[in-house]
C-alpha cells in the first residue's frame, strides 16, 4: 500500500506519507496470515522543549519542528468478504527524528553581522511497535483502495542540557511522544510464484534462471567500528532493486533514500553484480553508484563504490555492505523482501 494521511503526535495533527508491504504466507482457516514491513514518514511535528526534573516547576515550550520516519516488521492476520478484506496488524520496530536546528555562529562581539546561522541536524532514535486494522476494498484482481487506521508507540527525545550538577532545571527536547494515525491509498497485488520453498538450481522445478526478480529493500541501520564519534545508527529508509537474473552470476539496480549516519536524509542509486558462493543462498557482490546527501544545509554529492555480501532466500533477503570513507567507514544492514 502506498498512501497519505494525516498523524497526532506532540499535541498537534501534521501531514503523513506511508508505504506498507505485507506477503501472504499460510491460510489459516478462516483467513490469511501474512508478513511484510511498514515505513512512514510525519511532518511538521512541532519539538516541546520541557524542564525537568519534575518536582521543580515545569516548563514547557515549542521550538521548531521535526521530521520522524517509522520503519517497522509486521505480522498480521487477514480476512476476505467478497470484494473488501480486514486484516489486524501488530509492528515493531524503531522511528527516528530528524530535527533541524538554526543556531547562531559563535562570532567575537566586534562582529557586525548577527545574522550569521549555521545549519545541523539532531537525531533521537527509539524502539517502537504498533497497531493497525487496514480495510482494502478490490477494484480488480490486482488493484484496491485502501484505508489504514492505527497507534504507533514510541518516545523520541533528547536531554539538551544537563545542569544538575549546578543546582539548576536541565533542559529536554520531546521530538515526538508516538502517533495516532489515519491514511488512505492505493494497493497493488502481486502473485509471486519465486516463494515456492525451494531453492534456485535445485530442482527442475524452480524458477527459469533467466527470470528477472525485483526487491523492496529496507534499510535498517549502520555501524562505525572504526570511529569513537557518536553516529545515528539507526537509518530508516527504503530501496527498490531489480536483478537481471534469479540464478548465477547476476546484475542488478538499486536506488533509495533512508536517514544517513549523520542524521539528514540521503538518496543514491546505483550498479552493480552479485557472485554466488558455491549456493545460490550466498553472493558476494559490488555496486558503483552515487550518493547525495543532504548534510545539514549543504548539498553533497559522492561517488561511491561498496561490496556487499547477501544472503537469500525465498522468502527474505540479507545483505551487509561496506562503505570505505577512512575513519568513518560504516557497515551498513538491510533486509529485502522478494516481489
Amino acid at each position: 500500500m502506498l498512501g497519505a494521511g494525516a498523524a497526532a503526535s506532540n499535541d498537534a495533527v501534521g501531514p503523513q506519507a506511508a508505504f506498507r508491504l505485507t506477503c501472504n504466507v499460510k491460510d489459516v482457516l478462516p483467513g490469511t496470515l501474512k508478513i511484510g514491513i511498514s515505513a512512514g514518514q510525519i511532518y511538521n511535528v512541532p519539538t516541546l522543549i520541557s524542564t525537568f526534573p519534575s518536582s521543580q516547576n515545569t516548563e514547557v515550550r515549542t521550538q521548531g519542528s521535526s521530521t520522524i520516519t517509522t520503519l517497522m516488521a509486521t505480522v498480521g492476520y487477514g480476512v476476505s468478504f467478497d470484494v473488501l478484506s480486514v486484516s489486524v496488524l501488530g509492528s515493531l520496530g524503531g522511528a527516528n527524528a530528524a530535527y533541524r536546528q538554526y543556531m547562531p555562529y559563535d562570532l567575537p562581539p566586534n562582529f557586525a553581522d548577527p545574522g550569521t546561522y549555521y545549519h545541523s541536524t539532531l537525531a533521537a532514535p527509539a524502539w517502537a511497535y504498533g497497531v493497525a486494522l487496514q480495510a482494502d476494498v478490490r477494484l480488480s484482481d490486482a488493484w484496491s483502495i485502501s484505508l489504514v487506521g492505527g497507534r504507533d508507540w514510541f518516545r523520541s527525545e533528547l536531554v539538551t542540557a544537563n545542569n544538575a550538577p549546578y543546582g539548576a532545571p536541565s533542559y529536554r527536547a520531546t521530538f515526538s511522544d508516538g502517533a495516532l494515525h489515519l491514511n488512505a491509498g492505493v494497493s497493488y497485488r502481486i502473485e509471486n510464484t519465486s516463494r515456492s520453498g525451494k531453492v534456485a538450481g535445485n530442482s527442475s522445478d524452480s524458477l527459469d534462471e533467466h527470470q528477472d526478480k525485483w526487491f523492496v529493500n529496507s534499510i535498517v541501520c549502520s555501524i562505525h567500528p572504526f570511529s569513537n564519534v557518536p553516529y545515528n545508527q539507526f537509518n530508516p529508509g527504503l530501496a527498490i532493486q531489480w536483478r537481471d537474473r534469479s540464478q548465477g552470476i547476476t546484475g542488478f539496480a538499486e536506488g533509495g533514500a533512508y536517514q544517513f549516519s549523520q542524521s539528514d536524509r540521503a538518496m543514491y542509486a546505483g550498479a552493480g553484480v552479485l557472485f554466488p558462493l558455491g549456493t545460490e543462498w550466498v553472493k558476494l557482490g559490488v555496486i558503483g553508484g552515487v550518493l547525495y546527501l543532504h548534510d545539514g544545509g549543504a548539498i553533497r554529492v559522492y561517488p561511491t563504490l561498496s561490496p556487499r555480501l547477501t544472503i537469500d532466500s525465498p522468502w527474505l533477503s540479507l545483505t551487509a555492505l561496506l562503505i570505505p570513507a577512512g575513519e568513518t567507514t560504516a557497515i551498513g544492514l538491510f533486509e529485502g523482501l522478494p516481489l
